[in-house]
């Protein structure tokens, strides 16, 4: 006849923390701490065992069979380690009154405990086989659902519209002629390239007529952009583009320079 009995192998408890943490941030505190205590046992011990995780917090037990990514990041980085050390599947959940643990929790004194029935033979249910262990539902009450929606990453959603502002033609009409436009242009992007190079490579010479044809050709294809913007648009895709006057004038054709 297969005989079952509990008996203590190791016992943990910790002071709370001086920083004042919610009730489901320390019952996740003690969860972890029997996670740790399991994993050196069981790797202490040559005989396999199989292991049981009970809380009587519902929560901390909700927090641990779900996705760690979705909470804060003290929240996230004990359920993570609890995952690591354990198999959600292990944890179950218990009534207080089923919780031994409780007793140290509650401070209660070492005389007291030595004595105490509960503490070193409850709950009775774990001397029975598995399957006629009582099976406990999972309360989420209303307080903590709140404290679960506390601890949860705040998610936000933001669309942008981005607006492709046309260039205006400032650069050109504010100049007396194009050749000042040109020069003053040439003279601005050879700032900005000695800006992004290193010293050795700025150039310190007069402008090139290289320098000179390439901001030439900016400022004419930024002209035509502003004009023409919607005839280009309707070249790029192949369409007719919009009959009227200056379009005629100009004979718009569509190139690859």
């Amino acid at each position: 006849m297969e005989i079952l009995f509990l008996v203590f192998c190791s016992i943990k408890g910790r002071v709370a923390p001086l920083k004042t943490l919610s009730i489901p941030r320390l019952e996740l505190m003690g969860t972890l701490l029997s996670a740790r205590l399991s994993d050196k046992i069981a790797t202490s011990l040559i005989l396999p065992v199989s292991r049981f995780y009970w809380t009587d917090s519902s929560i901390t037990c909700y927090w641990i069979k779900g996705d760690f990514n979705r909470h804060k990041v003290f929240v996230k980085n004990r359920i993570k380690e609890i995952q690591k050390l354990s198999d959600p599947k292990e944890w179950r959940y218990c009534k207080g009154k089923d919780n031994p643990s409780d007793l140290i929790n509650r401070g209660l004194p070492l005389n007291d405990l030595k004595n105490n029935k509960i503490w070193w033979h409850d709950p009775k249910w774990l001397t029975m086989k598995q399957t006629e262990w009582p099976l406990f539902s999972e309360p989420i009450i209303e307080i903590e659902i709140n404290n679960d929606k506390l601890e949860l990453k705040k998610s936000i959603n933001v669309n942008t519209a981005v607006e492709k502002r046309q260039i205006d033609n400032n650069l050109i009409s504010r100049y007396s002629s194009f050749s000042k436009s040109i020069r003053i242009s040439a003279l601005c992007l050879r700032f900005i390239y000695n800006c992004k190079v290193n010293p050795v490579l700025r150039k310190i010479d007069c402008i090139s007529a290289s320098e000179f044809d390439h901001v030439t050709k900016v400022l004419v294809k930024q002209v035509q952009l502003n004009e023409f913007l919607t005839e280009i648009k309707c070249l790029k895709n192949g369409q007719a583009i919009p009959k009227g006057q200056q379009n005629i004038i100009f004979k718009l054709f569509f190139g690859r320079r």
